[in-house]
């Protein structure tokens, strides 16, 4: 599991997260948006 935190989240943050875990055995990606209304 990959978890991001913003304590607080705030404007600034808006935007596109992307993380690549990788070892001898696989890989993952994952890509996450952050609206801000």
């Amino acid at each position: 599991m990959i978890e991001l935190r913003f304590d607080p989240v705030r404007r600034e943050h808006f935007g596109n997260y992307s993380c690549l875990a990788k070892n001898l055995a696989d890989s993952s990606y994952s890509i996450a948006s952050l609206y801000i209304q």
